[in-house]
């Protein structure tokens, strides 16, 4: 079973609390007012399809599973599943073929004017 934030009740216990409120919200000010000027030291993805891809089964986001001994190549999995076993489905991709079936049918798309028409519509 996938992690679902809408499927669950979230109630405030005060008298669980590890941070006093009101040093809470003293970071909480902090945080918001570094925010908006520190927008340029965020990292760039690494890659072509970084945090875009999702897990077919679960909607999960997709991770590297590292470098496979025998090709060589990149594998890519379900994050839900690596870090909580709750993907039921939980395949692996080489990234190789991921990144080179998105940039081929992109190309493929380009070169159809009406297909063009229809993302800038949809845009």
């Amino acid at each position: 079973m996938c992690f679902r934030p809408h499927e669950h009740i979230v109630v405030d216990l005060p008298e669980c609390r590890i941070v006093e409120q009101v040093l809470w919200d003293k970071v909480q000010a902090i945080i918001g007012e570094n925010s908006t000027t520190q927008m340029s030291h965020r990292r760039t993805p690494r890659r072509l399809l970084s945090q875009l891809l999702k897990c077919p089964a679960c909607g999960g986001g997709m991770s590297s599973y590292g470098v496979e001994k025998k090709t060589g190549k990149i594998r890519i999995g379900c994050s839900t599943h690596k870090e909580s076993k709750s993907c039921l489905d939980p395949r692996t991709f080489y990234l190789e073929w991921i990144e080179g079936t998105v940039l081929e049918t992109l190309r493929r798309g380009l070169k159809e004017p009406a297909i063009i028409v229809r993302a800038i519509k949809a845009y």
